[in-house]
């Protein structure tokens, strides 16, 4: 399970006169299911948060016990900013989920152009890959990125190693 990264290799017989083709593909399909998943679920949550912050000016009433909240209209913003903002690190022409085809409308609902999306899916896989997960990109091969927390800030980082690895 470590020759191929993401791959798992289950071998059942060995024959050293047998050539084996493997050929590993993306799924595509899969992944923009993934993406609508994603949509589906912010939409969900914004619509939620669109309800709670409602009136009704004839009967009088609130949408939800969430009215008027601060911090509610706070997460609100921030969560639209994370989905508007550019991202770190991505190549500056598909810096943001809004070049990838996927917007936000004037009613605070994530949108999918699939065209332009399965494009960029099928000829710029990495770029989109990185708009979803969080990365680092170390300068030369003698280190190598490994996680970050929800503190981590973009940016560039130096390194300065003062002793010399134990594993």
């Amino acid at each position: 399970d470590d020759v191929i990264s993401g791959v798992t290799l289950n071998l059942l017989n060995a024959d050293d006169a047998t050539n084996i083709t493997l050929t590993v593909d993306r799924n595509i399909d899969a992944v923009i299911n993934n993406i609508n998943g994603f949509v589906t679920a912010y939409n969900a949550v914004s619509a939620y948060m669109k309800e709670q912050q409602t009136y009704n000016k004839d009967e009088e009433t609130t949408g939800g016990i969430l009215f008027g909240d601060g911090t509610l209209s706070s997460v609100k913003l921030d969560i639209t900013s994370i989905l508007t903002q550019q991202v770190w690190g991505v190549a500056s022409d598909l810096s943001a989920l809004g070049l990838a085809g996927i917007e936000v409308d004037t009613e605070g609902q994530l949108g999918i152009d699939s065209a332009i999306l399965r494009g960029y899916l099928e000829t710029r896989f990495s770029d989109i890959k990185l708009l979803f997960s969080v990365n680092g990109t170390p300068d030369t091969g003698l280190l190598s990125y490994v996680l970050s927390s929800q503190d981590t800030k973009p940016g560039e980082y130096e390194v300065n190693i003062t002793q010399a690895a134990t594993r």
